[in-house]
């Protein structure tokens, strides 16, 4: 009987540790606690502190896979440097932490990780273009698509693009305005326009305006879309304009045009800058990371911290959306994006110069947190939260009215699909828009 205790105790304690031993060597980690990345790892490391991941999407594949995922709170601790995403980071249900288990990814103490939606231009070689212009031929492994980015970060700052009138800082409506911004004259130096950029001010001074340029017609006249960024309409303003992306006007110190068809970069360095000896970065992804749950299965309990994300696409051109009873139109999109999402936080970060919106709650969402971040220089908002304007009951727009007696008196909401509960504490927004 003795025995057969003893071989019973055994075989439990034996199934134990094999038990734990395969959870604790379960994708080579040796911890389920705390995961490692640099951007000198590699991805079939075990993400140690000495053996880290190169990769932020292997680290959460690894923790969607750990056992004891929802017992024990999770760190992915980001070494300080750059990670250049090739594909926007996307968590859902499955990246879910719990309550007493949430899964953090943040940097590492006294370190600096740059979550980056852009990528590096290397193997430059400038040469003389004319009046102090320099060039050079790109060429990035950017997939099947030709190459195209909309900003150009030199040592980290964003450069202007070609534009009329010319960048400056001291002036408060667009950083420089013209009445003859596409005036006959203007347009009639420009030998291909088209992928340049027009903005103007609304007439009455309570929107803005962006275009397209298309082209030319038979009769050299401008050809231009877009304008559905503001959703009342009205008249442009005849002074606050100007024009972005032309080559033609290539003329100031700081200025860049970049020639899809040639593959060819133009750039016009400032006094004292030597682009042989300097740090060239495109832009290619709209959105860095994403939450994607739904309100059935929502994405629970995961916290970004401390860390600065960078190089995400301008998306002025995609504010087509009318809101209810609003004077815009809305891009329902951001550097970091929630939808479907509970009890999942951003603290403590910096977004640097978003070309869009900076963070971006749309429809189903709960208890939000956005605290202690800094968002400067965003192209879009610092932070939104837009729901579904099927969720509001007789919602309308600018025009039509609704007639009491027709009107759902049905207190609250059609649906839950909006955020809610959520907060935004202690950030600092500025330079945005």
């Amino acid at each position: 009987m003795l025995r057969n205790r003893f071989e019973v105790v055994l075989k439990k304690y034996f199934f134990a540790f094999v038990v734990l031993s395969l959870a604790s060597s379960h994708s080579g980690v040796l911890r389920a606690a705390d995961l490692y990345v640099s951007p000198n790892g590699a991805d079939a490391n075990p993400g140690t502190k000495e053996k880290p991941f190169a990769t932020i999407s292997r680290a959460r594949d690894v923790v969607r896979n750990l056992p004891p995922r929802t017992k024990e709170p999770v760190s992915v601790i980001l070494r300080g440097g750059i990670y250049y995403l090739p594909e926007t980071l996307v968590f859902t249900a499955e990246d879910s932490g719990a309550v007493n288990a949430p899964i953090e990814y943040r940097s590492a103490d006294g370190e600096e990780a740059v979550i980056s939606g852009g990528f590096e231009i290397t193997g430059l070689k400038w040469e003389p273009f004319r009046d102090g212009i320099m060039m050079a031929k790109v060429s990035i492994n950017h997939g099947p698509s030709p190459i195209s980015f909309d900003q150009l970060f030199v040592n980290g700052e964003r450069m202007p693009m070609a534009r009329y009138p010319n960048f400056d800082a001291s002036v408060r409506i667009f950083n420089g305005y013209a009445a003859d911004a596409i005036s006959d004259a203007r347009v009639a130096k420009w030998s291909d326009p088209a992928g340049g950029f027009i903005h103007m001010m609304h007439g009455a001074m309570w929107g803005g305006y962006h275009y397209v340029i298309t082209g030319k017609d038979a009769a050299g006249k401008l050809k231009y879309e877009g304008g559905w960024q503001n959703n009342r309409g009205g008249p442009i303003h005849r002074e606050y304009r100007f024009v972005e992306n032309i080559f033609e006007e290539l003329d100031a110190p700081g200025e860049w045009f970049f020639n899809a068809k040639t593959s060819t970069l133009y750039f016009y360095p400032p006094v004292g800058l030597d682009p042989a000896n300097t740090k060239f970065e495109g832009v290619r992804l709209r959105s860095l990371v994403e939450f994607r749950g739904d309100e059935k299965n929502p994405v629970k309990n995961v916290a970004l911290r401390g860390i600065t994300f960078r190089h995400a696409a301008r998306t002025f051109m995609d504010n087509k959306e009318p809101m209810l009873r609003t004077d815009w139109t809305v891009y329902r999109g951001g550097a970091i994006f929630f939808e479907g999402a509970e009890d999942c936080r951003i603290e403590d970060c910096f977004i640097d110069q978003a070309g869009g919106n900076a963070i971006f709650v749309n429809n189903y969402n709960r208890r939000i947190t956005i605290r202690g971040d800094h968002v400067s220089k965003a192209g879009g908002n610092g932070v939104s939260f837009v729901g579904d304007s099927n969720a509001v009951r007789n919602g309308i727009g600018w025009k039509g009215r609704n007639e009491f007696s027709a009107i759902d008196k049905t207190p609250g909401p059609k649906s839950d699909n909006y955020p809610a509960d959520c907060i935004v504490e202690d950030c600092l927004i500025h330079e945005i828009g």
